[in-house]
């Protein structure tokens, strides 16, 4: 029991906790604030001389004072304590763990010392550990009521303690505001006391849990925690083990049981799949710790035997290698953590965030709806149960009246055509690219088995899998395993064609599957797939939960309104004060309180207990994949303060650099440098400015091509009644919303221009429409006449051909670029397009590079432009780990003696080997005993090794340097292996004054890279090419193949188009054209598909193939992808293509298109030949002229 009591001298308090002590009979009774000296407690408490007790006295005018007292049969020993805790270890019924008794600080100015002092405690703390009392205070504004909502910063203190300690609380029972009392005006609960614990005491008490009782004889409910253990082992689930996929006597024992009667369904040959690997675990005992602990028991064996046998020692170090990569494995398959990789010693993160999952997810305590309190598993599952079968209850029995009803309500949206496709018989290639779409890591269905085992054992499961899934189309049958799921928080498996009551439900508790729900209402056959399908009442069964949902109003409306409102939906809550996908519903117009949150937020993720298990790759990883995310939907709203955008950084850069919230660092590069992307030298984590207006120009973009939907009706309904958005002022009302709109709004207008279609949108002289990668427009001033002209003026009349002497006349210095421009003659619109991209739609991604352009080029101005980053470091075949280090030591971030003595003038930089003055390039390449190490290395023209006055400069020479077949690395590099053991021996020699002799450190080296190479996990996962949602067809026998192919010269922009058409039992007709004026190989190759397609129409031709050698093309005709350089080709080349009865489009490969290209350029050089004999210019000059067309196309003279 806990217990703030507020005075022993209550009379009332003394008379509680005798009741307590004779209804429950407590093991350990903690009191605080006993407010009297010790000899006082004791009399007052004389009843419980059964106990043992340990005091803290009051200190200063008479408050506080602790009071703990303990059964005779529980051992306790007093590790430390102070007058805000008492910290001891509990030993009882051979069960063991550290216990704090904890007491809060009342000032809000001194609590912060109190968690620290608890951090110090739970250092060194991995085994079980119990925390209970008044902490004074709460976690977040949720856990109070009435009076004032609480800053969000002010809860960062205690957050930070729950993260860093790895600290859960406890499951309860009973109101959990466990405190009142007056604030000014205002009557305030709040929950200040309660039980926690950190991951290892809940493994070992799964069914603890707390009970806050009543209130009497003080404003603190006193708490009750129980901890129990769970005696009865329960069947688990069976999860297919991934790290089996590479064993071969897996394999063939899953061909073997899965073979055994090929006439079963797949249910059944995945069932005895499943008992055969069960029982080949059992019997290997396969345990990756016990394996490890084995293997470290035979090294130390072999190493202190008198023979030096290496062979031996070389054989258990990979075994132990091998060990440890299945053990990360293992327990990264288990924390469900798909953004790290393994291989880089990353274990005790994925244990860690396992651990906590499992205490997240345990339940050790339920209440019926009568408010019944049950404990039981099985109990559990009967309530649960109960709860689902009543939700999925339709109040309608009769099927015709459930399907009338969703008749009336749900309008079909998907055509008829779409649903024949949809419904339509799959080829064995879409199941098995299906299949291996699905990443390996995903969670396993009811069976078990994860997408790994399919994707592994294709070739034993795949043809039964594809007949089964096939057979379902044909037929409407579904195995009983698919009807069938898990519930944890949504199903993750429903019917497809069969109604919607044929699914069972069973559910997870604490990993054990119990009970069942099978719903008793459903689609009737033909009805459309539809969500709102469930959103009916009376159809569905399933009931809007009214005590969970609010109103929102306007703060101008009316009281009568407001209750009108209620009495019509019947929900009394009102809305405001709670929060949407971590945002406030309500703010008011200081944005920095409402945005703390995210910081906090991040700072928890980073200093949380399982983070501190990262490696340094690691922690690269999740800065970049976890942390960086965590504000996007915020930054996606609303510009951020700039204040806060620096203090996010902040926090990335401490968690960076720093080994724990503790231990802090040096922080050698700062966040605007590692912010650079990695191409110019950073690390590519995010400028939060910058990504911050990017993430709001994509909302900005959205309202330009959509004015009509719903969010851009009401913002430009009230914000741009006189003028249009690209124009728009924040008037001094403006919203949050609507200014931070304009911002992204502001990013867009830079690169914003138009792609041309039937010009008849675009102003010759206001609009950017010369270029497609770059904003061009005509440079005024405009001439009277043209000035209000649109492009489609430029034309000549009645056709989309330009009119050489208008442009001449009005814009004749960008008459090149007009020219080059190919309008649509099919007639497709102008469209306004994002010049960041190739396809002209703006994302995120292009637009923080946009923003990103002025530091892009004060990194231009790097002194040595010849070095590469990616092929220099990033790409270097090592460790992720090392590959860091090289970063570092390029980026002068290695704390070598000279960059030490920079910020601390009295050390000594010299360094520890030879006693010169210590850089990094000295440290790795010019120190004499690392120049005597690399000489030793196994390395091509070693020999020779230079002396380098920069680091790049070294690694740049050391790439070229191959290494030694004899040393089997394979593709592994060696040299920056050998530069990582080099800077790890210099260490061990400065910390530790462990010697490494020359021969040592390079023999570690090569032994580091083989151990690397040989833990790599093979890549088994079968890739298959995107067909780009297209589906095989089968063509008649009289389709016409056509090939198409372009010659494109750079010296003259201008391009050979050649094609030929192929119909069975007609002669293949050749065709060439030339066109001027095209500006790229791309256009080239979209004129002469148009070419060829309106050939074809006009010969009447109805089946048509079209093959091109042009890959970025045919996937742009395939998936109707935009490509902004050729809009209205491809317009034009859509039109054509929907003329013809069968159409096709394919990639192939240049050696089979020899005809199309031979044409193509026999075309141009024959038009250009002629062109020159019939010029007045000099033969030789004709001939060289001629020479450089022809090489500007490839053939040779």
């Amino acid at each position: 029991m806990s217990w703030n009591c507020q005075g022993i001298g209550n009379p009332k308090t003394v008379r509680r906790v005798r009741e307590i002590l004779k209804k429950l009979s407590p093991d350990v009774i903690f009191l605080m604030e006993t407010m009297n000296q010790d000899e006082v407690v004791l009399k007052k408490l004389d009843f419980l001389k059964r106990y043992n007790h340990f005091l803290v006295s009051p200190s200063g005018q008479g408050k506080g004072g602790l009071a703990l007292f303990w059964k005779h049969d529980v051992e306790m020993a007093i590790v430390s304590s102070c007058d805000n805790f008492i910290d001891a270890r509990v030993s009882f019924k051979r069960i063991s763990f550290l216990a704090t008794y904890v007491y809060g600080e009342p000032e809000q100015s001194k609590k912060g010392a109190t968690w620290e002092k608890l951090k110090c405690l739970a250092d060194n703390r991995e085994e079980p550990w119990f925390l209970t009392g008044d902490f004074n205070e709460i976690l977040d504004n949720s856990e109070k009521s009435e009076g004032p909502p609480r800053a969000e910063g002010s809860f960062v203190e205690f957050r930070s303690f729950m993260s860093e300690c790895g600290l859960f609380d406890l499951k309860h029972l009973g109101n959990s505001l466990s405190w009142r009392g007056v604030r000014h005006t205002h009557l305030v609960r709040a929950r200040l006391d309660r039980a926690m614990s950190n991951g290892a005491c809940l493994e070992l008490f799964s069914r603890g849990r707390c009970d806050y009782r009543k209130f009497e004889g003080s404003n603190h409910r006193p708490i009750i925690t129980f901890l129990r253990q769970d005696k009865q082992r329960k069947k688990g689930l069976f999860r297919y083990d991934r790290r089996l996929k590479e064993n071969e006597e897996i394999k063939d024992l899953i061909a073997a049981a899965w073979n055994e009667d090929l006439s079963d369904s797949v249910e059944k040959k995945l069932s005895r799949c499943r008992r055969a690997i069960i029982s080949w675990t059992k019997e290997t005992q396969r345990n990756s710790q016990k394996i490890i602990e084995a293997l470290k028991v035979k090294l130390e064996q072999a190493m202190v035997i008198p023979v030096n046998d290496v062979c031996l020692l070389v054989q258990i170090n990979s075994e132990l290698s091998a060990a440890y990569l299945a053990e990360e494995a293992f327990w990264k398959q288990r924390s469900r953590q798909n953004w790290l990789s393994l291989g880089d010693q990353n274990s005790g993160y994925f244990h860690a965030v396992t651990k906590g999952r499992s205490c997240l997810n345990n339940l050790s305590v339920r209440e019926t709806d009568l408010g019944e309190k049950v404990f039981e598993d099985s109990q559990f599952a009967e309530v649960i149960s109960t709860c689902y079968q009543a939700l999925f209850t339709s109040q309608l029995s009769n099927p015709e009246e459930i399907s009338r009803i969703v008749q009336e309500s749900v309008h079909p949206k998907v055509i008829e055509e779409e649903n024949d496709f949809l419904i339509s018989i799959p080829s064995a290639m879409e199941i098995k690219e299906a299949l291996f779409n699905v990443h390996p890591d995903k969670a396993p269905g009811y069976d078990g088995f994860s997408a790994s085992f399919f994707q592994t054992n294709w070739t034993i499961v795949g043809e039964s899998i594809v007949q089964e899934i096939q057979g379902y189309f044909l037929f409407g049958q579904v195995p009983a395993s698919i009807k069938r799921t898990f519930i944890r928080l949504i199903p993750k498996i429903q019917g497809q064609k069969k109604c919607v009551s044929t699914v069972s439900y069973s559910f997870l508790v604490n990993g054990v599957p119990m009970g069942e729900v099978i719903p008793s209402r459903g689609k009737s056959k033909g009805l459309q797939s539809s969500p709102a399908d469930f959103g009916y009442e009376t159809a569905s069964g399933q009931l809007i939960n009214k005590l969970k949902s609010s109103i929102f109003y306007s703060r101008r409306t009316t009281e009568a309104v407001k209750t009108k409102v209620k009495d019509w939906l019947q929900i009394e809550k009102e809305g405001g004060m709670g929060k949407y996908l971590g945002l406030r519903e309500h703010f008011g117009r200081r944005k920095k309180d409402l945005f703390t949150s995210i910081v906090d937020k991040i700072k928890q993720k980073a200093i949380s207990w399982s983070s501190r298990f990262l490696s340094g790759a690691g922690k690269q990883v999740m800065l970049q994949s976890v942390l960086t995310a965590i504000p996007v939907y915020a930054m996606s709203c609303f510009l951020l303060p700039l204040s806060l955008c620096d203090r996010i950084q902040s926090t990335l850069t401490r968690f960076w650099w720093d080994k724990t919230d503790q231990q802090r660092k040096m922080c050698w590069v700062g966040w605007d440098r590692l912010a650079v992307p990695k191409v110019r030298g950073g690390l590519g984590f995010k400028n939060f400015k910058a990504y911050n207006v990017a993430l709001l120009a994509k909302q900005s973009w959205r309202v330009l091509p959509h004015p009509s939907c719903l969010l851009a009706r009401v913002l430009l309904g009230k914000y741009c009644q006189n003028e249009s958005f690209l124009k728009a002022l924040s008037p001094t009302f403006a919203s949050h919303g609507w200014r931070d709109l304009l911002a992204g709004r502001d990013l867009l207008r830079k690169q914003l221009g138009w792609t041309i279609g039937n010009d008849k949108s675009v102003l010759v002289w206001q609009d950017a429409w010369l270029a497609h990668d770059k904003r061009i427009q005509p440079v005024g001033p405009a001439p009277l006449l043209s000035k209000d002209w649109k492009v489609k003026d430029l034309f000549l009349p009645n056709s989309v051909d330009w009119d050489e002497g208008k442009i001449e006349a009005a814009i004749p210095f960008v008459k090149d670029l007009v020219l080059a421009i190919r309008p649509s003659r099919a007639g497709g619109a102008d469209k306004r397009i994002w010049l960041g991209a190739k396809d002209g739609l703006y994302t995120t991604k292009t637009g923080y590079k946009a923003t990103l352009c002025d530091v892009d080029s004060d990194s231009s101005r790097d002194p040595v432009l010849s070095f590469n980053w990616f092929d220099e470091v990033w790409n270097v075949q090592c460790s992720p780990k090392i590959r860091l280090f090289l970063w570092k030591a390029v980026s002068g971030a290695l704390p070598v003696g000279s960059q030490l003595a920079i910020r601390i003038p009295s050390f000594d930089p010299v360094c520890c080997r030879c006693g010169e003055l210590e850089t990094s390039s000295h440290a790795l390449f010019n120190c004499m005993f690392v120049q005597r190490v690399w000489r030793l290395a196994p390395l091509e023209g070693i020999d020779l090794f230079l002396v380098f006055t920069d680091v790049k400069l070294g690694l740049s020479w050391l790439k070229k340097k191959k290494t030694l077949p004899s040393v089997g690395l394979g593709y592994c590099a060696l040299y920056p292996w050998i530069c990582w053991t080099l800077w790890i021996t210099r260490n061990q020699k400065v910390f530790s004054n462990i010697l490494f002799s020359e021969l040592e450190t390079i023999n570690k080296a090569i032994q580091d890279a083989k151990e690397w190479q040989f833990a790599q996990e093979p890549n088994s996962r079968f890739q298959v090419r995107s067909s780009m949602g297209l589906r095989a067809e089968v063509f008649s026998l009289n389709s016409t193949v056509i090939h198409t192919d372009a010659a494109w010269s750079v010296l003259t922009c201008s391009a050979g188009l050649g094609w030929t058409l192929k119909s069975p039992g007609i002669p293949l007709k050749k065709n060439s054209a030339l066109s001027e004026h095209v500006p790229s190989p791309l256009v080239a190759e979209a004129l002469v598909v148009h070419s060829a397609l309106w050939s074809a129409h006009n010969l009447g031709l109805h089946d048509v193939i079209l093959k091109s050698d042009c890959q970025v093309l045919t996937m742009a005709i395939i998936s109707q992808f935009p490509l902004s350089e050729i809009h209205g080709i491809l317009q034009d080349i859509t039109s054509s293509s929907s003329s013809f009865s069968s159409f096709s489009c394919c990639h192939i490969p240049r050696t089979a298109n020899v005809i199309a290209d031979s044409l193509a350029k026999n075309s141009s050089i024959f038009v250009f030949s002629k062109l020159l004999i019939n010029a007045k210019v000099d033969r030789q000059k004709k001939y060289i002229y001629i020479k450089n067309i022809i090489n500007s196309y490839n053939i040779g003279v």
